[in-house]
């Protein structure tokens, strides 16, 4: 079943956008399948493909418990929770921040509940986390961050490779000069 009512608009960056969007057009997969509907939804969003269980992602890209990191695109997660039994206790439950307080997220339905309820229901054994699925940061800022980040690594690279070049340069003048006055040595 899909989720009622409509995506919010302009929540962020297109693909922070695509992924709301896709929460409200995925269907449920199925009760138990919560991580296949994120797999599902971001792949449809174009994003990509995320597999894995809800205490996998949880484990491999939850990062924080801090509200004011937490951003849409996010998925939100468990890795273990006393509250659906044994399924939850041993995979956990993940969904999909949408913005305005909201996370989304599959139990048989997609459903939307206010972060503070998500949080909660699914808190009481491991504690909820947020993070970038696959480590992709949907939002411009951090993706801008990163691309600085990585801009200063070649820039200094750049600069080591100059500076080797100079170098090479050198130690070749240097290696003539030590032949010349061996050569001045010997006669």
């Amino acid at each position: 079943s899909h989720a009622s009512g409509e995506p919010q608009q302009n929540v962020g960056t297109g693909k922070q956008q695509a992924v709301v969007n896709a929460c409200y057009s995925t269907p449920s997969p199925g009760l138990g399948w919560c991580a296949a509907w994120v797999t599902n939804v971001f792949r449809n969003a174009g994003v990509g493909y995320f597999g894995g269980n809800a205490c996998d992602m949880f484990n491999a890209w939850c990062y924080s418990a801090d509200r004011s990191t937490l951003k849409v695109g996010m998925i939100v997660a468990d890795s273990s929770h006393p509250t659906t039994g044994i399924a939850g206790r041993l995979y956990g439950h993940v969904g999909i921040y949408v913005g305005g307080g909201i996370v989304m997220s599959n139990q048989g339905a997609i459903t939307s509940k206010s972060l503070d309820s998500f949080i909660s229901f699914f808190g009481g054994g491991s504690g909820v986390r947020w993070g970038w699925l696959g480590g992709i940061a949907l939002s411009s800022n951090l993706t801008n961050y990163r691309i600085e980040q990585l801009e200063q690594k070649v820039a200094a690279h750049n600069s080591l490779v100059e500076r080797t070049y100079k170098l090479e340069g050198q130690m070749t003048e240097v290696q003539h000069d030590i032949r010349d006055l061996k050569s001045e040595v010997r006669t």
